[in-house]
């Protein structure tokens, strides 16, 4: 159940707000966008919610003005823009014709061939180029780190996440990686591919989790607070446009 969109009062300021009632396995779930808050609570902790909100509110208002100050800083996809790859700026030059894409590393220049130049067809072939570049370098990473045999992976999976940069099923030993990893600096994906396979061993996040983690990269703790402070404009680059999963392993 949906009980569609509000506003709140919250820290001093009117927030959006939206409830989703649905049988989860945690108690409530906060999230947060440029739009707003979004609470999901179960049927039985419906009567809670106003508490939860109220408890929550200056992470609420300091996370909601964050985004919405994120939100400025993302370029137009449109020709000549400088669009952000593995930590550093690519040349976008958007052209006509067939629907190849070619990119030269050394100009740090990507010619993208949209057929019409639609806007939503570049949006389109945009996204294809940035997930095939992304399973690339998740393969390598992969072979790096000998998922299979070092920690037993059956599987690493490609996927659109709104808000998530990977997750982990440690039941079926799978790992799922959203391809926007590709616009962070390389160091920040590959550390975000190690703190789902630490979770193969430590479930939670609690300190053991975090300390595991350290332990089979160094400096990790950094790379985080660089994609708490630098990913979400890396997640909403091309807005809501959304690839279909992909297992590449």
């Amino acid at each position: 159940m949906n009980c569609g969109p509000n506003m709140i009062f919250l820290d001093g300021r009117n927030i959006p707000v939206e409830i989703t009632v649905k049988h989860i396995r945690s108690r409530y779930r906060l999230s947060m966008s440029e739009h707003g808050v979004k609470l999901v609570i179960a049927k039985s902790g419906l009567h809670e919610a106003a508490d939860i909100l109220k408890r929550h509110s200056k992470w609420i208002s300091g996370h909601y003005d964050k985004m919405r100050r994120h939100v400025s800083e993302i370029p137009e996809i449109a020709d000549g823009a400088d669009i952000p790859f593995r930590g550093g700026k690519c040349i976008l030059k958007i052209l006509g014709g067939n629907t190849n894409a070619s990119y030269d590393r050394e100009k740090s220049l990507l010619q993208l061939y949209a057929a019409g130049n639609d806007a939503e067809n570049m949006r389109s072939r945009l996204c294809l180029w940035y997930f095939a570049q992304s399973a690339n370098f998740a393969k390598e990473l992969c072979l790096k780190w000998d998922v299979r045999e070092r920690f037993g992976v059956r599987r690493i999976v490609m996927k659109d996440m709104r808000t998530r940069w990977g997750t982990c099923n440690i039941r079926s030993k799978t790992i799922i990686l959203n391809w926007r990893l590709i616009m962070a600096p390389d160091d920040i994906y590959e550390y975000v591919l190690v703190h789902e396979l630490a979770h193969l061993k430590v479930a939670g996040h609690g300190r053991d989790f975090w300390n595991h983690v350290e332990d089979i990269l160094p400096g990790s703790h950094m790379k985080k607070k660089w994609l708490n402070k630098n990913g979400f404009p890396l997640l909403r680059l091309l807005g809501d446009y959304r690839l279909s999963a992909e297992r590449i392993m």
